[in-house]
Formats: structure tokens, sequence, C-alpha cells
């Protein structure tokens, strides 16, 4: 009896263990941690491997509330993953390099030519006043690295492998109408000159298409180069402090704002005509006769003139505008 006493006694030590307030919370911990987890699974279509794993280990731990994966939270989520902005960069260039193979070379020769073309212009626009302008020199240089590149890589020629697949599931779950709008973004294609395009109406958009995102990519770049420039101003009044500045800090605000207008606009149709008639139509087509793999290196020079003159218009134009705005202004 004392035996059978003992082996009830411990069951029942067992049971009060695992049916005590602490185990119930951990328990409770652990059903919110699956739920948690299986929101950001429907979040991100059904694959967890699309979700970056610190995300995943800190929103699973997370105890204080139960609200961990509402809407703010999904958008902010989705913005920060950075695994996706990779895949999404890496398919973008594989998409460009299809439809060009030469895109790898282009895009090395357009950071040179942007920092080398702003540079000129810069020179010759401010001519005796360089020195003394050399804050806006910088932030422009800096500025035009980035939009200028930008912009390229936003109008190049692509290759989109998946747009049968992508038609077909977007027109499951949606409406008549939201479906047509969104096939018919979808067949725009990045360049308005490209062959594939479906109709002139679709080439025409294909202006409109990059609008968005060469504005925001406008406002980053300015933000970079002349953000960039108040850092180094800062860092030069404290290593010489009887330096005296002959420019006015410009607003960022406004600068931002009048570089995210440019892009959207003058870059735009630069790189639409350079990228969708002068080199694939005007030097291969009708320079080179189609025999572009045979002329390599002439091929090289005049795609090389062409970005040249490209870059040394766009940086007149982007400082002229400038200073008839008032954005770049001396003491």
């Amino acid at each position: 009896m004392l035996a059978l006493r003992l082996i009830y006694g411990l069951v029942f030590f067992q049971l009060s263990a695992a049916w005590s307030p602490a185990s119930t919370k951990s328990n409770s911990n652990e059903a919110k941690k699956i739920l948690r987890i299986s929101s950001l699974n429907r979040l991100n279509g059904g694959d967890l491997r699309k979700f970056p794993r610190f995300s995943l280990h800190s929103l699973a731990n997370n105890d204080s509330t139960d609200n961990a994966v509402d809407g703010r939270l999904s958008l902010v989520v989705q913005y920060l993953d950075f695994g996706k902005m990779i895949r999404n960069a890496r398919k973008g260039y594989m998409q460009r390099l299809d439809a060009d193979p030469l895109f790898l070379s282009k895009s090395i020769l357009e950071v040179f030519i942007a920092t080398s073309t702003q540079l000129f212009a810069e020179i010759s626009v401010r001519g005796k006043m360089l020195i003394p302008e050399i804050d806006f020199v910088i932030a422009g240089i800096l500025t035009a690295i980035a939009g200028k590149y930008y912009s390229m890589w936003q109008v190049a020629r692509t290759i989109d492998n998946e747009k049968t697949k992508l038609k077909e599931e977007g027109s499951v779950f949606q409406d008549n109408s939201t479906a047509a709008s969104n096939l018919f973004w979808k067949d725009v294609p990045t360049n308005a000159f490209q062959s594939c395009s479906p109709s002139l109406l679709h080439s025409a958009a294909s202006f409109v298409r990059p609008i968005p995102s060469l504005f925001k990519a406008g406002l980053l770049a300015s933000f970079f180069g002349y953000g960039l420039t108040s850092v180094l101003i800062k860092l030069r009044s404290l290593a010489l402090p009887n330096y005296v500045a002959a420019t006015v800090p410009p607003n960022i605000v406004y600068v931002s704002l009048y570089t995210g207008v440019y892009l959207a606009t003058s870059s735009n149709i630069r790189y639409q005509l350079l990228q969708g008639i002068i080199e694939p139509v005007v030097i291969d087509s009708w320079i080179l006769l189609g025999k572009s793999k045979r002329y390599k290196v002439f091929r090289t020079l005049l795609i090389f003139t062409a970005r040249l003159l490209n870059g040394l218009l766009g940086s007149n134009l982007a400082i002229l505008g400038m200073k008839l705005c008032g954005l770049q202004k001396l003491k």
C-alpha cells in the first residue's frame, strides 16, 4: 500500500506541475509564437524561406503583446525584407542582361561617365567659381552618381520570361476591371521603344510607368548627395574653424524635390531614347549594319561617346535648372 501511495503521489505531482499557471503561461506563449509565424507564413505566400531569419526569431519571441503581426507591423516587415530586395534586384539584373548582354559593362561605364560628366559640367558652368562653390560641386557629383545610374536601370530594356505566368495568376482572384488594369500595366515594357510592346498606348505608358520610382530615386539620391555633403561640411568646420564658406547651405527638401522631378522628366526621356533608339537602332542597325559582334571595339567607342554626350547634357541641364530655381546661392 505504501508503494501504491508513493506512485499515486508522483503521478499527482506530475499532473499538477503540467497544469500549473507557469506551465499554462509557457504553453500559451508557445501557441502565440506558432500563430505569429503562421501569420508571417501567409504574408509571404506560404514560403517562410523568403522571410529574414532574424525577423522570424525576434517576432516569434516577442511575448509582450498579442498584436505582433498586425497591419502596421506587416508593412514594416515587408519594407525591411532585405532578402526580398536582393532577390528583386537580382531578378531585374538578369532580365536586363538577357535583353542586353553588355548591361554590366554599361553599368560600370555609366558610373564612370556620371562622375566625369558631372565634374566637367560643374567646371564649365561655374568656371572660376568652382572652388568657392565646392560644396555644391561635391553634392552634385554624389547626387549624379546615384540618380543617373538608377535612371539607367529603371528604363533599361528587359526580357520578362514570367509575364504569361503573372497574367494568369493575376486574373484569378480579381474582378474584371482591376484585373484588366493590372494586366495592362504588366504588358507595359520598361522602354518605350522595345519591339515587344503590344500597342502604341503601351509604348506611351512606358514614359509614365517609371515616373513614381524615378521621382523617389531623385529624392533619395539628393538626400544622399546633399546629406553626405552636409556631414562633410560639419567635419570641415570642426577641422578648420576659421574657414568661411562662400555658399549658402541649400534647402535639402527643395533640392530633393527638384531632383525627383528632374529625374522623372528629363532623365526619363533621355535614357528612353538612348537605350531604345540610339544604341540598338542608330548604332547597331544603321552605323554597324547589324554586325556589332564583328566591330566590338568600335561599338564600345560609339556607346561610350553616346553616353558621354547624354551625361554632359543631363548634368548641364541639372545645374542650370538649380541656378534658375534659386536652389544654389552664394553669400
